[in-house]
């Protein structure tokens, strides 16, 4: 079993790092045919250039309510629907942790938690998580998935190509009714669907009847994941307008390949860096690429609810034109975009501007790119974008 870890201080991991750095390059740096950097001091130097990043909670953040579950032919618990009336609003949100290590790099475990609080009385409660514990016997067909929410608001899952038949005879048997083909899926929630290789994952979590969620994920080849998602069914409150999010991420590097050409000396370092190396993760942990993240004031979603009357249509000179000009103008940006950045890039640049690559509609990089750019566009949001590729391709003419 998977023991919990405790998440890492950012500052710490990067000051461990650093000095990690300076102690190998002073015990190494003669060793090296002359060189001023040793191979060891280079290779950690590697480690402080890769970077962990989480994704916009408001990018995949959708209330549920009992008239979305009825449209898709899901019956609600009698709790639940309850409390969906008169007592707490409902929500799912996905959020993605996206790695992005140095050539060179290799990490064994992904961590993440997660803390929900609220300004005012009260505070979120988590229902449900995706993944947990349960769940980590599935990551081993590879592949892509679609969650489903049931009545319960848990989770039912549906894996693309699947012979259903042959998967459910390797399952337990509590997982055997949750597992089903993707194609046969009538009716499911709205949730961004999951991605991951194919392997040995051992999975840690723990989130529902509290505020706070947390995962570790431990994988020899967690670096081929580069992109991590979780989702969370939470309630707050009725009538609550916002919550805030705390969160902290970090990958453990391998310490084996860490400390390859630097291991011989590590018994000459201060006791206060040698002692970092004890324990059952020798030194993964402090060692770890971490961060955190502060969201004061994330505004919750609305229902959309169909009007109970005509909505009056507005004057022709009151009719916004901007909505019409967007898609010839995504369709311009996503040429450029597919033209001059790598998918890797793109990869880059939504993170960077705030978005999920992974959870773009499409299945190619063309329409990746179109629909990242008719999102900004949608979310006012497309000066950013146009920023951001002027920065990073000045010869470029990026106004369209």
């Amino acid at each position: 079993m998977t023991e919990f870890v405790r998440p890492p201080n950012p500052q710490e991991t990067q000051n461990h790092l650093l000095a990690l750095q300076e102690e190998v390059n002073n015990w190494t740096g003669g060793l090296d045919a002359g060189k001023s950097v040793s191979l060891g001091a280079a290779d950690i130097q590697l480690y402080r250039s890769a970077k962990i990043k989480f994704s916009n909670p408001l990018a995949n953040l959708e209330p549920l309510t009992p008239t979305l579950f009825e449209q898709v032919g899901i019956q609600l618990s009698p709790l639940h629907a309850e409390q969906m009336r008169h007592r707490f609003d409902f929500y799912h949100m996905t959020l993605s942790v996206q790695m992005r290590p140095e050539p060179g790099t290799y990490f064994r475990a992904l961590g993440c938690q997660l803390n929900f609080g609220m300004d005012a009385a009260g505070e979120p409660i988590v229902v449900s998580i995706f993944p947990d514990e349960q769940w980590q016997e599935v990551y081993k067909f590879g592949g892509s998935l679609q969650l489903n929410l049931d009545g319960n608001l848990g989770f039912e899952v549906g894996i693309e190509g699947l012979d259903t038949a042959v998967a459910q005879s390797t399952l337990p048997a509590h997982l055997q009714s949750k597992l089903i083909n993707k194609n046969e899926m009538n009716s499911f929630i709205q949730i961004p669907a999951f991605a991951y290789s194919r392997g040995r994952f051992n999975i840690a979590a723990y989130g529902p009847d509290g505020s706070e969620c947390y995962w570790y994920l431990d994988n020899d080849e967690i670096s081929q994941t580069l992109t991590a998602q979780f989702t969370i069914v939470f309630k707050v409150p009725k009538g609550s307008k916002a919550i805030s999010l705390k969160g902290v991420a970090w990958a453990e590097p391998d310490m084996n390949k860490l400390t390859a050409n630097f291991r011989h000396v590590i018994t000459r370092f201060q006791n206060s860096l040698r002692d970092l190396f004890s324990g059952a993760n020798k030194g993964a942990r402090e060692f770890a690429v971490t961060v955190g993240e502060t969201w004061d004031e994330i505004g919750l979603p609305t229902a959309v609810s169909p009007p109970s009357e005509p909505t009056p249509q507005p004057a022709a000179d009151e009719i916004e034109t901007a909505p019409l000009n967007f898609l010839p103008r995504a369709s311009q940006m996503g040429k450029l975009l597919t033209q001059w950045f790598s998918e890797a890039d793109l990869r880059t640049l939504c993170l960077d501007i705030g978005y999920d690559y992974e959870n773009l509609p499409g299945r190619s990089k063309p329409e990746y790119a179109q629909e990242l750019a008719l999102l900004t566009l949608r979310e006012n949001t497309f000066d950013k974008l146009r920023d951001y590729c002027q920065q990073k391709r000045p010869h470029v003419d990026w106004n369209v």
